[in-house]
């Protein structure tokens, strides 16, 4: 799911708002801070995720807090 709606932007030197997701340690420290539920439910207070579309399906959004609450494995 990262690779297909994150990494494109979010990798390596040059990574949008300097947020590599390239590396599990990155995406999980999203996941506890509350931002990478935030950002791809479109919250407010948070930077919509992806920016340039609509927010992810429910489908999506729902293995994501699944993983988050089944503590991030």
């Amino acid at each position: 799911m990262m690779s297909t709606w994150c990494i494109g932007c979010h990798t390596g030197y040059a990574a949008s708002v300097s947020l590599d997701l390239t590396t599990r340690a990155a995406v999980e420290a999203q996941a506890r801070s509350g931002a990478l539920v935030g950002t791809v439910t479109h919250a407010a207070g948070f930077a919509k995720m992806p920016p340039s579309g609509p927010k992810l399906d429910d489908c999506s959004v729902a293995k994501i807090k699944a993983w988050i609450a089944g503590g991030l494995k």
